[in-house]
């Protein structure tokens, strides 16, 4: 090869093919294609464009690297030029800067009359992604610090849990418990708003929203079901049986006497009241409360923020709630967590396999065909235990694999994003049942209606982060009287659930949104 810009040019695009394929970072490849070019541009000015050159590439102990050749008087592009020069295009304190950047290396020495130019770089370090992040890092690291903490001396161990675990936990919860409750409002009334501006845009809106509440409902309904077999809690009898006079009691016990009273107090029915309440009349009055709705919108987004923030003690309120939870159960008990396993693993079946069946019967689709059209979903999702990392994955998915309406796609995903959680439905309905029994307490036919209708509501409300159902246990477990301290076990449980669960969420949503698709007409198959 000769050093003329065409070659140089292609020696530069042949130098990029090769680290590409060797996983070299995309910062590290920038820096070499700059100093390569630079230099080799150097070599056409010291030698002239006639002057040949050699290129050989070869991996040294899994380090890819190039090396240039050129016969001639001794000349070292990378620092033998004058620093005064115009048409340096990189000058020399750039090119030393450069050299020492991130992993990639350029060298330079003589030999047998050549000038040699090494180019190296090593293999792109991607980052260990550990499932649940943060939240598994937590629990793993509580537990081993409580089995540590079981060889200490009983009086030790009872000062740790009871002056500073116990009051640190408290504290900490009871900062989330303060920002859920105003979530919670703000996202049923937000939520309305939204739906009702669905609903005036596309006619449609209606439908998919009133579709979407149904199946939540019918998804709870299994998950009891499930429940039962694992945690037999349910009571039929006594004081606890369904009655008009308990019927009539539940539904006064809704209605709020006191707006202050029930946010101080977290008496979550007669928020969600409440939220349904407000959202109505903002519905009634329409456009005359735009400036409100705006409020909403924005006060919103401060919640939102303010939940993030809080968030970040999680993992710190998770250790503390884990540890107390080892250091204080014994291990009979702690494996329990099967059973909450099991539990949401039987559901995540029988609804998946209904759903897809359904689908195979009523439009004559291949289940392995279709599941195979969603596995780039599911893969992102499983892999990154987020529904979100997933969306931008989902919406290709629908449009190209499913053949669904790019319109309806890009109103349907975010919006069965925001208000459409089955795996959280799940979650809290198995969670309910297991703090029943850890409680001693039994659920009644009125408590299961308690725990259909939260189920729904809170899962709207949840947070769409790791961990975040676990920020909402304290709201349900207050509301059915169950024990605080059956939240330690559940987190536990919670990491061998979570990354299953956004694959059963992503896959129901894609059964919903390629059924809805075909009774709206908007798939172009």
């Amino acid at each position: 090869m000769k050093l003329n810009n065409k070659d140089i040019g292609k020696v530069v695009e042949d130098a990029e093919k090769f680290f590409k394929l060797a996983g070299v970072s995309r910062k590290d490849k920038i820096k070499i294609f700059l100093i390569l070019e630079e230099s080799l541009l150097r070599f056409q000015e010291k030698f002239g464009e006639d002057k040949n050159f050699t290129v050989v590439t070869k991996k040294f102990f899994r380090t890819p690297r190039i090396i240039i050749r050129v016969k001639g008087e001794p000349f070292n592009p990378l620092d033998s030029f004058d620093e005064e020069e115009d048409n340096n295009f990189l000058p020399q304190s750039i090119m030393k800067n450069l050299l020492h950047y991130e992993t990639a290396g350029m060298s330079y020495h003589r030999e047998g009359g050549y000038n040699e130019l090494c180019i190296f770089s090593t293999k792109e370090k991607k980052p260990v992604k550990i499932p649940g992040g943060s939240i598994t890092i937590a629990t793993v690291l509580a537990i081993i610090v409580a089995l540590v903490a079981r060889f200490l001396p009983q009086d030790t161990q009872t000062f740790l849990i009871d002056k500073i675990t116990t009051p640190l936990f408290q504290s900490l919860m009871g900062v989330i418990l303060a920002v859920n409750i105003p979530l919670i409002f703000i996202s049923i009334v937000s939520s309305v708003c939204a739906m009702e501006n669905v609903t005036t845009l596309n006619k449609v809106g209606t439908k998919v929203i009133g579709r979407l509440f149904a199946l939540m409902f019918i998804i709870s309904v299994v998950a009891i079901g499930a429940c039962d077999i694992f945690f037999p809690v349910i009571s039929f009898e006594g004081k606890d049986k369904f009655s008009l006079d308990a019927g009539i009691e539940l539904f006064l016990s809704i209605l709020p006497t006191n707006i202050f009273k029930s946010f101080v107090e977290g008496h979550i029915l007669q928020i969600v009241m409440i939220s349904l309440l407000s959202s109505a009349c903002i519905v009634i009055f329409g456009d005359r409360v735009s400036n409100l709705k705006n409020v909403i919108n924005e006060t919103r987004s401060v919640i939102f923020k303010m939940m993030e923030i809080v968030l970040k003690l999680l993992p710190l309120t998770i250790f503390l709630i884990v540890f107390k939870t080892i250091l204080t159960t014994t291990l009979a008990d702690i494996l329990t967590i099967w059973k909450v396993v099991a539990s949401s693993y039987l559901t995540y079946i029988v609804v998946s396999v209904l759903m897809l069946v359904r689908l195979s019967i009523k439009y004559k689709v291949g289940i392995v065909d279709f599941l195979r059209k969603n596995s780039p979903t599911l893969i992102v999702s499983f892999t990154t235990g987020s529904g979100t990392a997933s969306m931008a994955t989902n919406f290709d998915v629908g449009k190209k694999n499913l053949k669904i309406d790019g319109n309806f796609c890009d109103f349907w995903i975010p919006l069965s994003h925001a208000l459409f959680s089955p795996g959280t439905v799940i979650s809290m309905v198995v969670y309910a049942f297991f703090g029943a029994q850890f409680s001693g307490e039994s659920i009644s036919v009125i408590e299961l209606l308690i725990i259909s209708f939260l189920s729904i509501q809170l899962s709207i409300c949840s947070p769409k982060v790791s961990g975040g159902n676990i920020a909402l246990l304290t709201l349900l477990f207050t509301q059915l009287g169950f024990s605080l301290e059956a939240i330690g076990t559940l987190v536990i449980a919670d990491n061998f659930i979570n990354n299953i669960s956004g694959v059963f969420g992503m896959l129901v949503r894609n059964c919903e949104l390629f059924d809805i698709a075909h009774v709206l007409k908007l798939n172009k198959a």
